[in-house]
């Protein structure tokens, strides 16, 4: 969804959240490195981390939360 929303998020935006996954769970789905590359390119830092999901079998994180913010001025 970011990927396609590009302009609106380079006028509108000054911070976000994004569903950060560490495996593959859906097809077609963006892992977190390329979810941090794209928005670090947009001129985002990454400022935390908020728990998504884990696997119940081992305890294995499979998603979280990254907030996001761009630096003004």
């Amino acid at each position: 969804m970011l990927a396609g929303a590009k302009s609106t998020v380079n006028d509108r935006c000054v911070g976000m959240q994004l569903e950060l996954s560490f495996l593959p769970l859906y097809e077609g789905g963006m892992l977190a490195r390329e979810a941090l590359e794209l928005a670090e390119s947009l001129g985002f830092t990454l400022m935390g981390l908020m728990p998504g999901f884990a696997d119940p079998r081992d305890g294995r994180m499979l998603q979280a939360d990254g907030i996001f913010f761009r630096e003004l001025g």
